[in-house]
């Protein structure tokens, strides 16, 4: 399973989801209906411990579709690029995806008026 993309997020935002379009190796969407939990780990690579492990919510079953809702001080830190992993447990199998790459730019300075 994978999924392409990347993603470039602003420093400190939250309350926003993240969705993740799922597709076997010929490009179909997998199918997640009968999926036990579906978790989303993110790090930094290299790292051997994920910043952020989370629940994804299923958007569309049938075609692959699922979603993470980012919450305050999941992407506190900029510059920053992180790997993205979604884990899909089903009765009897786990499948992986892996493929999208999140930058974390910095925000902009607030002014004082």
């Amino acid at each position: 399973m994978s999924y392409v993309n990347e993603v470039n997020l602003v420093q400190n935002d939250y309350g926003y989801d993240l969705e993740f379009q799922l597709s076997d190796a010929s490009g179909n969407a997998v199918d997640l209906t009968g999926a036990t939990a579906i978790k989303v780990f993110v790090a930094e690579p290299g790292k051997t411990t994920a910043k952020i492990v989370g629940d994804c919510t299923v958007v569309n079953a049938t075609g692959g579709l699922c979603k993470y809702t980012v919450v305050s001080g999941d992407f506190d830190e900029a510059p920053k690029q992180y790997d993205v992993e979604i884990e899909v447990t089903y009765v009897g199998k786990v499948v992986t995806a892996r493929g999208t790459v999140i930058k974390i730019i910095s925000e902009l300075p607030e002014s004082k008026t």
